[in-house]
């Protein structure tokens, strides 16, 4: 009897083993890729979005671009037609909760007429310059916070102008890396002097005391009350805990494959499953609670569906739960979980695999083999 009780636990132990060997296999992802050859107007995709009607909208530098799932229009700015996007270098694309898209471009901010297929324009100057809009954030259905190069302005969509003097002399003053809306509050990310944060319904301006003395923010989430990402241009991943103001720093350790891939963070973004998908100089990374850990996914040229390109600038899921990735250089890549689902049999020269890819009918004879029909 003993006997029998030390190989059941023995088995139990192994069992427990298997299990945990087996979640630490990373998930298999593939990606399918669009580039300029699909027609997007330019390889880097800083921002992303969707509009109500389910179009993506991507950023770029070579123009704004609108995709249905089919074909590309890219809207670029024309000398001769004021309607026309206000610049062709776009950073930001943001659909308010009214279903309008804002673009923001090196010359000003652009505003989609949908009905007539076309922009309206408005420009901030300042110090003798139309100024770049670097971030969008909605504060009410009639308001948006504005960051430039010069610091924070708040644009009036009723009466579609800039307003200088809606905010405090200190907000108006900070320059701003990211801007981040959840709930009532707007977290705001700077170049060297940390994290605030900005109460609507109090029109109040606060420092994140823990998160000061960092270098440039890139991007901020926040995933539940305790737990707000914040992305770092050198000084890795920060996950701060405003309950209790405690911040855990990820960084990059040679000696740790399971660590985040790199310190230089570009963007944030939560997937289907709530699971934090980070995007970095070197290599997407997929955070994993349990084990408090990050699996990578890169770039190879013979590997088919890994990344078109390591460096990811920006990511968002779409309505239908389906990931895309903005990169440097590398165009766009997309992801949706059911994908993986499917294996495709296809016709492989000299291998023992379908005569032909166009397949015409599939029976199951009663020995449950299927004959195909090409």
């Amino acid at each position: 009897m003993s006997y029998l009780k030390n190989i059941i636990i023995c088995l139990f132990f192994l069992c427990i083993g298997t299990n945990s060997a087996f979640s630490e296999i990373p998930e298999q992802i593939n990606f399918s890729y669009i580039s300029i050859n699909e027609g997007l107007s330019q390889s880097t995709v800083f921002a992303i979005d969707q509009d109500k009607r389910g179009n993506m909208w991507f950023a770029t530098y070579d123009g704004v671009n609108k995709y249905d799932g089919y074909a590309f229009t890219v809207y670029q700015h024309n000398e001769d037609d004021p309607n026309s996007i206000a610049n062709d270098i776009s950073r930001i694309v943001k659909t308010d909760s009214q279903g309008r898209v804002w673009i923001g471009t090196r010359d000003g901010l652009s505003c989609y007429d949908e009905e007539k297929d076309l922009f309206n324009n408005f420009f901030y100057e300042k110090k003798g310059k139309r100024q770049q809009i670097n971030g969008i954030a909605e504060i009410s259905p009639e308001q948006l916070l504005i960051s430039t190069p010069e610091g924070l302005i708040m644009f009036d969509i009723k009466e579609s102008k800039f307003v200088d003097d809606s905010f405090s002399t200190a907000m108006h003053k900070i320059i701003a890396t990211a801007l981040y809306r959840h709930g009532d509050v707007i977290y705001i990310g700077t170049m060297e002097n940390g994290l605030y944060s900005y109460s609507i319904p109090q029109k109040s301006l606060e420092k994140v005391t823990p998160i000061s003395g960092t270098k440039r923010i890139q991007s901020i989430l926040q995933q539940s009350p305790t737990r707000i990402w914040i992305a770092t241009e050198g000084a890795g991943l920060l996950l701060f805990n405003p309950k209790t103001n405690e911040v855990k720093t990820y960084l990059h350790s040679s000696s740790n494959p399971k660590s985040i891939s790199s310190n230089y963070i570009r963007s944030l973004a939560l997937d289907s499953q709530n699971r934090l998908w980070i995007g970095t100089f070197n290599d997407l990374n997929i955070y994993h609670e349990a084990s408090d850990s990050f699996i990578s996914y890169s770039s190879s040229p013979v590997e088919k569906g890994s990344l078109s390109q390591r460096s990811v600038r920006s990511i968002f899921m779409d309505s239908q739960g389906g990931m895309w990735l903005g990169t440097y250089f590398g165009g766009l890549n997309y992801y949706h979980p059911i994908r993986n689902r499917f294996k495709t049999i296809q016709r492989i020269p000299y291998k023992n695999s379908l005569s032909d890819n166009v397949v015409s009918c599939i029976v199951e004879d009663k020995d449950k083999n299927l004959w195909i029909g090409t």
